[in-house]
C-alpha cells in the first residue's frame, strides 16, 4: 500500500464523500459538480478542492489523479475487526490449560 494521509489531507486531495479514500463515489461526485460556482444549482463546495470559487478541470484532475489514494481512516477500517467473545475466551482457557 502507498502513503496513509490524513483525513483532512484526503478531503483536498479528492475525497469528497469522505469516505477515506478517492475512488468512483467521488469522481462521480464531481463529475455532476464541474462547471459550477456557489450560484449554481449543483454546487457543491466539497468539489472545490483547491478553493477558487468554482469546480472546473483543475479540480477535477485533482481528484483523478489521486485516485486510489486512502486516509487512516479507511486504513484503520479495513484493520479492524471484532472476534466473537466465546472464541476470545476459548482462546484465554487454552492458553491457561497448558
Amino acid at each position: 500500500m502507498g502513503d496513509i494521509y490524513s483525513d483532512e489531507e484526503l478531503r483536498r486531495m479528492g475525497d469528497v464523500n469522505g469516505d477515506g479514500i478517492i475512488d468512483m463515489k467521488d469522481v462521480g461526485i464531481m463529475r455532476v459538480a464541474v462547471g459550477s460556482t456557489p450560484a449554481s444549482p449543483n454546487w457543491n463546495p466539497d468539489c472545490d478542492l483547491n478553493g477558487d470559487g468554482k469546480v472546473d478541470i483543475a479540480d477535477f484532475t485533482r481528484a483523478t489523479g489521486n485516485y486510489g489514494k486512502v486516509s487512516t481512516k479507511y486504513f484503520t477500517k479495513r484493520l479492524t475487526f471484532s472476534v466473537p467473545a466465546p472464541i476470545i475466551f476459548g482462546a484465554i482457557l487454552t492458553v491457561l490449560s497448558r
